[in-house]
């Protein structure tokens, strides 16, 4: 049985923040998480690679130190491998490329052209899920 992983947080709302809401944004966290703050389960979020928020303001302590404890468990090990057994698995795929009516070549798989969707060069995704790492994007 996996364990889930536990990461630890404590920060003080500064004065100024006092008597807003307090927001956690969280750009991704893979597989499933479960979020609590000063002991108190605030929520979670199941699926890798999707942002998720959480209202941290009803368990904030205004003037003390606040702990943020996030708990993930992942169905896979530490070493990749799948905790589900599969007994047999057989795929044939047909790739090739052809031009489209416009004449640009396309990539084909299964006589259909797919969306090819990634990070681009820098490892920022061009919709904006993952941020470039420089303020004003990749140079």
């Amino acid at each position: 049985m996996i364990k889930p992983h536990l990461s630890f947080m404590t920060f003080t709302i500064p004065d100024a923040w006092h008597g807003q809401r307090i927001l956690q944004h969280f750009g991704a966290v893979d597989w499933q998480a479960t979020v609590f703050l000063n002991g108190r389960e605030l929520g979670g979020h199941r699926g890798g690679y999707d942002a998720f928020t959480l209202d941290l303001t009803p368990a904030l302590q205004p003037a003390a130190p606040n702990e943020l404890v996030v708990s993930v468990w992942d169905p896979n090990d530490q070493h990749g491998t799948a905790q589900v057994a599969v007994g047999s698995y057989f795929v044939m795929r047909l790739a090739g490329n052809q031009p489209d009516p416009k004449g640009f070549t396309r990539f084909l798989l299964n006589g259909k052209s797919p969306l090819l969707f990634g990070t681009l060069d820098q490892g920022c995704w061009p919709d904006g899920i993952y941020t470039c790492f420089e303020e004003h994007g990749s140079a």
